[in-house]
């Protein structure tokens, strides 16, 4: 079991109010594991579930007591401490962890994920080659020798230009 998992059975089983965390964590887990995910995966969503479960704890809510709206305030907290891409990544695996808890029939309640929407991000713009940057490193290679040829990755100098 990996070490986030871990430190979420242990942030669980130590819960002042009674609980049902450690049924529903459980059954995600099991879920994550028919559903054959990365073994990284569960590690990674039981983290951003601890991070939830401590919230929740924090104010007293009972996972069976959460809302929509305590949901929506614990996210709404994170904007401006954390980047936006983290609070997408949170909101993407509350998703996870709800829905497959509605779809498995384990949550009967009202979804409080439901139609809680990502975070407007900025787009980052991959860095491009111009043209003369394609010919310089091109140039580089020595098309006269067989490697210098077929192996763009291993420019060959000759060995009259190393003295």
């Amino acid at each position: 079991m990996e070490d986030h998992l871990k430190r979420l059975y242990q942030l669980v089983d130590g819960f002042r109010v009674d609980s049902n965390w450690k049924t529903y964590v459980d059954a995600f887990v099991f879920g994550c594991k028919i559903r054959n995910l990365a073994p990284r995966t569960p590690n990674v969503y039981a983290e951003r579930l601890g991070y939830l479960a401590r919230h929740l704890e924090a104010k007293r809510i009972d996972i069976e007591d959460v809302s929509k709206q305590d949901t929506q305030n614990y996210l709404l907290a994170l904007i401006g401490k954390v980047s936006a891409e983290t609070v997408n990544g949170r909101i993407r695996v509350y998703r996870r962890f709800f829905n497959y808890l509605e779809e498995e029939g384990i949550w009967d309640k009202p979804n409080p994920t439901h139609k809680i929407k990502l975070i407007k991000t900025e787009k980052r713009i991959k860095p491009v080659l111009l043209p003369e940057q394609i010919q310089s490193a091109l140039q580089l290679l020595n098309k006269r020798t067989y490697e210098g040829y077929c192996n763009p990755s291993k420019p060959s100098v000759p060995k009259r230009q190393l003295n």
